[in-house]
């Protein structure tokens, strides 16, 4: 098994998490993943595009309208003082994993002026 789907099954908890509300319903999602260990996030999808700021290493899982399957792209973003940002495509779920200890996700949302709910659905197993 890899270094990375150690890292994928290791994952004991969700991150912890904020939302800001800014002017014209514009609002930011900080999440800060596990201080002690790399984690991962929930696969998650939006009706909508949004931006995503990371601040440490990440990789992004980035899958269909179906969820994120063992063949999803995978992108590497960022590392120690690296902020990075990712345009995450509407109707694309999408998981965010810390690959170092601490990391700190910021995802801004509504920037279209037209709130719409989150999608959720759990995570597939890895094979």
């Amino acid at each position: 098994m890899s270094f990375y789907d150690n890292l994928v099954l290791e994952a004991q908890r969700e991150p912890q998490s904020r939302e800001f509300k800014l002017a014209d319903d514009i609002f930011i999602k900080a999440i800060r993943f596990d201080e002690h260990k790399p984690s991962v996030g929930n696969q998650h999808m939006h009706k909508y595009e949004h931006v995503s700021v990371v601040l440490g290493p990440f990789a992004v899982h980035i899958g269909d309208e179906e969820g994120i399957r063992d063949d999803a792209e995978v992108v590497l973003l960022g590392g120690p003082g690296q902020p990075m940002m990712i345009t995450i495509e509407a109707h694309k779920f999408h998981r965010f994993v810390s690959l170092a200890p601490g990391g700190i996700l910021l995802c801004i949302h509504n920037t279209h002026g037209a709130h719409r709910p989150i999608v959720q659905k759990p995570a597939p197993p890895l094979r």
